[in-house]
């Protein structure tokens, strides 16, 4: 591993190969010189278990939505499938054309690609042009002209009572008449309703507010000027949390999703507690009950959670000590980065839904990664990176010319 690398990219997500794909793109040998650091010692490793624990055939974003810096690569594979792309008007691409354009990437990034399994401890910017220090799991240290962390750290939102990982549990060993109680009124949760109405369980689905249909879980406007352009004007970090956080939302379910989760009720397959919050569950013998706001509480073999999770500043083990030192700002949990989504004064940038403040609701998405990796690669060529930033930038192109999808 080079101990003096030019970025350190801390995480190995599709937040940091998104980056590291345009920083490729726009300064190879810059690239060559920077290391990627996370604990599984490979990409996407959350991402793949995902799709695996849950079953997940498609993908709910549009196929332009990946990491690599073509956005035509998916749509432009001779190696796909009728099944691979579906939808109407915006395609949706199955999780193996995904994972396989993923795979194409990082092997055209050779090197450079290379998941190096280390946890970062500590991370201390130095200040100036310095760069910033890292501590690592081995006890060694490493010092970088500058850290991306892309770590994507999020708190799960659970119940008092559940099991400490709820939020990360899967149902693919329901059994047959096992009564069990989702709780969620996203994506997830009907997902998790999927797997054991599959395997012939009784399900309750609880949700705290009326499910919600939306095709994304975040408006297509968000991905541009359309809504950018006003959140971009407002100085008020506040404001702009606040209308990030109105745009979320909470959980929703895609059209389709929600028809078949519909129709599952309607057979008696399925019951819907909707509008209701769940306040906690209770074990009692070898069965839980699951404690509701309007007084109710509903018995079952078990209870998943499906709440979403919280990113905030200080469920982030690298940045918490920043703003309790005061070299971070946070508003609202949220840190107050600069439009080169850089800790003020420092070479430390942050990538995925830490970034809310500077890119809007989807900063934690494929889109939000692709606006939040141009915009610090911008920096490293001299570019305004407000120019660069493709969601709000209306001006000339200012990436060099390179052939699509070249590294």
């Amino acid at each position: 591993m080079n101990r003096t690398p030019a970025v350190a990219v801390v995480g190995a997500g599709p937040q940091a190969l998104t980056f590291l794909g345009r920083l490729a793109a726009v300064t190879p040998d810059v690239t060559a010189e920077s290391v990627v650091l996370d604990p599984s010692g490979r990409w996407l490793a959350r991402w793949e278990d995902l799709f695996h624990r849950l079953e997940i055939t498609h993908l709910r974003s549009p196929a332009v939505h990946h990491p690599d810096p073509d956005v035509d690569a998916i749509t432009r594979r001779r190696d796909l499938c009728t099944h691979d792309l579906v939808g109407g008007s915006s395609l949706r691409p199955s999780q193996w054309a995904f994972m396989a354009t993923c795979r194409d990437l990082v092997t055209r990034l050779g090197d450079a690609g290379t998941v190096v399994p280390r946890s970062v401890r500590a991370c201390r910017p130095l200040g100036g042009d310095l760069g910033v220090e890292l501590d690592l799991d081995d006890g060694t240290s490493l010092r970088a002209g500058r850290v991306v962390l892309a770590t994507n750290a999020a708190h799960p939102v659970t119940l008092p009572g559940a099991e400490p990982h709820a939020g990360q549990a899967d149902l693919r060993d329901a059994g047959p008449d096992e009564r069990i109680v989702v709780v969620g009124g996203g994506l997830t949760a009907v997902q998790l309703v999927d797997q054991a109405v599959a395997r012939g369980a009784s399900v309750t689905l609880v949700t705290r507010r009326p499910l919600v249909a939306r095709s994304y879980d975040v408006d297509p406007g968000w991905m541009g000027p359309k809504r950018l352009a006003a959140f971009e004007r407002s100085n008020d970090p506040a404001d702009r949390i606040r209308a990030a956080a109105r745009a979320r939302g909470g959980g929703t379910v895609p059209p389709a999703a929600l028809g078949r989760l519909r129709e599952l009720a309607a057979g008696g397959r399925v019951r819907l507690v909707e509008g209701v919050a769940a306040l906690g569950v209770v074990p009692v013998g070898h069965h839980v009950l699951v404690r509701l706001a309007d007084g109710c509480s509903l018995a079952a073999d078990r209870a998943v959670t499906a709440m979403g999770s919280v990113a905030r500043v200080e469920f982030d083990p690298l940045l918490e000590p920043l703003a309790r030192a005061g070299v971070l700002r946070t508003v609202r949990g949220l840190p107050i980065l600069d439009d080169a989504l850089r800790v003020p004064g420092t070479r430390l940038h942050v990538m995925g839904r830490l970034a809310t403040e500077r890119l809007g609701p989807a900063a934690g998405n494929l889109a939000g990664a692709r606006r939040g990796a141009a915009r610090i690669a911008a920096v490293l060529l001299g570019i305004d990176p407000l120019d660069a930033d493709p969601g709000i930038s209306t001006g000339p192109d200012p990436w060099p010319a390179r052939r699509p999808g070249s590294i």
